[in-house]
């Protein structure tokens, strides 16, 4: 194994290995990185377009148009009557014989068309296994006559790792607004009394959203000779009520905030309370 990143008494990084780690980083594809003007290309005429200040990574290999100076490429001149697509490339090439390596801003020329001219074709290649020439694109110049009618970014511009960072917050915050809520309780008071109630702990719920509740409360008594009710009021409007059974199981649906109030209260006629359990389900609606 062989160190990068550390002194080694002489000149050891090899462009092959910094460019193993931009891939790592931003893929092996291209892309223009959120420095400078980010490429940008500026029609001065209909012979000449300037490429702006900015820093591309093309499949792993790092080049920069200096910050403040730009590009310039000619568009030769298109002819009335005829259209013609041209692409602007920043091409990566390598020399046989010296091994230097470049990368340049070309101008690949289309073929004129009267109409539905064709894109022409440029060398993908690949770096890192070796080609001499590899080929970014970055516009397509569509010329109709003798006037550039428009040019289109052909390129992705990469999101900073902070910029990241931030959506990824966001999404966690979103992800943890829309989680569903279980609250569990059992309703106050001894198995003898009358009635039972509970107040379901609300705070729990995440602050200005509403959320769609189902309510369920199972309650018995300890014989078949006697009834109860189980009721659901939610601030002071009634939500409904269930009974004249010695077991049940009640439902009540609704929707709340965690600013509201959630009562459930259950009465017998008799006997006593052999359980009141009460599980809530609150699942964000907006």
């Amino acid at each position: 194994m062989d160190i990068i990143t550390g002194y080694t008494g002489a000149a050891h990084v090899t462009a092959e290995q910094d460019r193993d780690i931009n891939i790592g980083i931003f893929g092996k594809g291209s892309c223009v990185l959120q420095t400078g003007q980010q490429l940008n290309a500026v029609v001065i005429s209909n012979n000449e377009i300037r490429i702006t200040d900015g820093v591309l990574i093309h499949q792993g290999c790092a080049a920069s148009i200096k910050k403040n100076t730009t590009n310039s490429v000619t568009i030769a001149n298109g002819s009335q009557g005829m259209k013609r697509i041209d692409l602007i490339v920043a091409r990566y090439t390598k020399n046989t014989s010296s091994k230097v390596e470049a990368v340049e801003i070309k101008v690949i020329q289309g073929t004129p068309s009267e109409s539905n001219p064709a894109v022409p074709s440029c060398t993908s290649g690949d770096i890192q296994g070796g080609d001499l020439t590899a080929d970014m694109p970055l516009y397509q110049v569509e010329i109709n006559g003798l006037t550039i009618a428009d040019v289109k970014r052909l390129f992705a511009v990469r999101r900073s790792a902070a910029e990241f960072d931030t959506e990824v917050d966001s999404a966690k915050s979103t992800l943890s607004n829309r989680e569903t809520i279980f609250i569990n309780t059992t309703a106050q008071g001894t198995d003898s009394d009358a009635y039972k109630t509970a107040t379901l702990d609300l705070s729990q719920l995440k602050a200005g959203i509403t959320y769609a509740f189902a309510l369920n409360v199972v309650s018995a008594v300890n014989g078949e000779q006697y009834s109860q009710e189980v009721s659901c009021k939610l601030n002071e409007v009634d939500m409904g009520c269930n009974g004249n059974y010695y077991k049940l199981s009640s439902t009540f649906f609704g929707k709340c905030q965690n600013s509201d109030k959630l009562y459930v209260s259950a009465f017998k006629n008799g006997g006593s309370w052999t359980g009141v359990t009460i599980r809530g389900i609150f699942i964000p609606v907006d």
